[in-house]
């Protein structure tokens, strides 16, 4: 290292690093000014903060080029290097929702980092090789729990970047690894470590900006996810919106299918007595679980204020009316402890139809299985109700429910 201003090949790489640096600060602080705050802000900074640091060490690594010296200047300038692929594992980790114990590997460049001040500050011979080793394998046990994180962790959404990151955290790992073969096998000369610090520096440049873009890559496609959640859920519940559920049932049209329909009893109580907040609580409450009673190829929305539509994969009636009556029996059974200490009941009335297929036939069941819906309210609520074909005195109140099927498909 103390070669560098005989060797321009080598401070070159130090300016190209320097400039890669900047550029990743400034793509990830730029990316973090657009997030709300949450994990993904988080972890930009993180990043951020990261390549800061990695900069602050290769500028450093370029001040003898002006012949200014300080007593181990460039021996300690290696540990905001080394510094940077550790606070890249914490902003990874971040990003993924991994608990904070998955920092862990962290530890290891802070103990190396403090053996290689030690090893400068009261070492009576240092050799730059010595340093080298420590920096690289100090590196390497950030980069591949970070790889492994990437790889194993990431949503499906997420996977194609964050895999192809994970890859390029491995190609710089073994690049480390040469490295310490390299100088374990005694190639310890100046001129030898300036070849293998410009192979290293070289290496680093293109694994780091890499890095970088499936990073960023990876923010974009959460991006688009949040986007689509916002435009297919319930921002409430989670569950499927109207439209979307609303779509659904119409794919489901030219064959046989089951409804079920289900409205909270007397949540205008509720929200008159305990007001809105516990209100949106037993809504929460009611969807959760709906969620875990129902099969995961089931679909679940809420349709209304207090009013859920589940569309079974199954379509026997049999099978439609023991799934009704297990939701209706779980929500009857489930307690909201309020923070006050209160405990809520609530109860459901359910109906459920189901249909053949055909043109048109799709709205129809709604109107069946609203029929049904409104029979078991005025049945005296907390029931399941099936679908049973109207005589003439029921067609005048089957109408009633025309306006909604028109307000869903509007």
């Amino acid at each position: 290292m103390e070669a560098i201003d005989a060797n321009f090949d080598l401070a070159t790489m130090f300016v190209v690093n320097v400039l890669a640096s900047t550029l990743s600060l400034l793509c990830f602080a730029a990316m973090a000014c657009q997030q709300q705050p949450g994990a993904a802000r988080t972890s930009l900074q993180i990043g951020a903060v990261a390549n800061a640091v990695q900069m602050l060490g290769f500028g450093v690594l370029l001040i003898p080029a002006w012949d200014v010296g300080f007593p181990h200047l460039i021996s300690l300038a290696n540990l905001p290097i080394d510094a940077g692929p550790a606070l890249g594992l914490v902003a990874v980790n971040v990003f993924l929702g991994r608990p904070a114990r998955a920092n862990w590997p962290v530890a290891i460049p802070i103990a190396l980092g403090l053996v290689q001040i030690g090893y400068v500050v009261w070492g009576s011979d240092v050799y730059d090789w010595v340093l080298m080793l420590l920096g690289c394998i100090s590196r390497m046990s950030v980069l591949l729990p970070a790889a492994w994180a990437l790889w194993r962790y990431a949503t499906p959404s997420q996977r194609g970047p964050a895999r192809l990151a994970a890859c390029f955290h491995l190609l710089w790992a073994g690049l480390l690894a040469l490295r310490i073969g390299l100088l374990l096998d005694g190639d310890t000369s100046q001129t030898d470590l300036a070849g293998s610090s410009i192979l290293g520096l070289a290496g680093r440049f293109m694994l780091t900006w890499m890095i970088a873009v499936c990073l960023l890559w990876m923010i974009a496609r959460q991006l688009d996810e949040q986007l689509i959640q916002h435009a297919t859920r319930d921002p409430l519940t989670g569950l499927l919106n109207r439209r979307m559920i609303w779509e659904a049932g119409r794919a489901r049209g030219s064959r046989a299918m089951a409804l079920i329909l289900l409205d909270i009893d007397h949540f205008k109580d509720v929200n008159d007595h305990w007001g809105h907040g516990v209100g949106d609580q037993v809504l929460a409450m009611v969807a959760g679980v709906i969620a875990d009673a129902v099969r995961d190829e089931d679909l679940v929305g809420r349709v209304g204020g207090e009013e859920f539509m589940v569309l079974p994969a199954a379509t026997g009636t049999a099978q439609v009316a023991a799934l009704a009556e297990r939701i209706r029996t779980a929500i009857a059974g489930t307690v909201l402890v309020l923070d006050d200490g209160q405990e809520l009941r609530c109860t459901v009335s359910i109906g459920h139809a189901g249909a053949h297929g055909g043109e048109g036939r799709w709205e129809r069941l709604v109107a069946e299985a609203d029929a049904a819906l409104y029979a078991a309210k005025h049945g005296g609520r907390d029931r399941v109700v099936a679908y049973a074909a109207p005589v003439a005195a029921d067609r005048a109140q089957n109408a009633r429910v025309m306006p909604m099927v028109a307000a869903v498909r509007a």
